[in-house]
C-alpha cells in the first residue's frame, strides 16, 4: 500500500540514492526528510533537496590544494574537522594543517568554532557561500 509502510528507514535510502545517484549536481546535495503532520497526512513526509553551492567548479576557482578539497568533502560527510584530525588524515605537520585550515576559513568555506585544543571547523553557512558566488 504505502512506500514506507513496512520499513520507515526507506526514506533514508531514498535520500542516499539521490545523493549518490552519479549525477555530479547531486553528489553534494543536502537532503532533509521531515514528517508532514496534518489532518489527512497520516504517514506522509516532505523531502527537500538543496543543491550545495560547493560545486567542483566553484572550489577550483578558490585555488585549493587536493587536501583542502578533500577536507571539504570530509566536513560534509562527518560534520566537522579538527587540526589534529587534519594532520592524521593527510599526514601533514601541525603548522601545515593550521595554515591550510586558516586559508579555507579566510576564503569563507569553513568557519572556526571554539578555542584552544577544542577548536574545530565546520562548513560555512550555505547562505554565505551563495552570497560569495553571486559577487564573483
Amino acid at each position: 500500500m504505502g512506500l514506507f509502510k513496512d520499513n520507515p528507514f526507506d526514506g533514508l535510502r531514498i535520500t542516499d540514492a539521490i545523493r549518490y545517484s552519479g549525477y555530479p549536481a547531486m553528489e553534494r546535495a543536502v537532503t532533509s526528510l521531515f514528517p508532514f503532520n496534518g489532518p489527512s497526512a497520516m504517514g506522509s513526509f516532505i523531502l527537500t533537496i538543496y543543491r550545495s553551492p560547493l560545486t567542483d567548479e566553484y572550489l577550483d576557482n578558490k585555488n585549493l590544494n587536493e587536501r583542502q578539497k578533500n577536507s571539504i568533502d570530509h566536513i560534509e560527510k562527518h560534520g566537522k574537522i579538527g587540526r589534529k584530525e587534519y594532520e592524521e588524515l593527510y599526514n601533514v605537520s601541525g603548522r601545515t594543517a593550521n595554515r591550510e585550515l586558516n586559508d579555507l576559513s579566510k576564503k569563507g568555506l569553513i568557519r572556526k568554532i571554539g578555542s584552544g585544543p577544542s577548536i574545530h571547523y565546520l562548513l560555512a553557512r550555505y547562505g554565505e557561500i551563495w552570497r560569495d558566488k553571486q559577487e564573483t
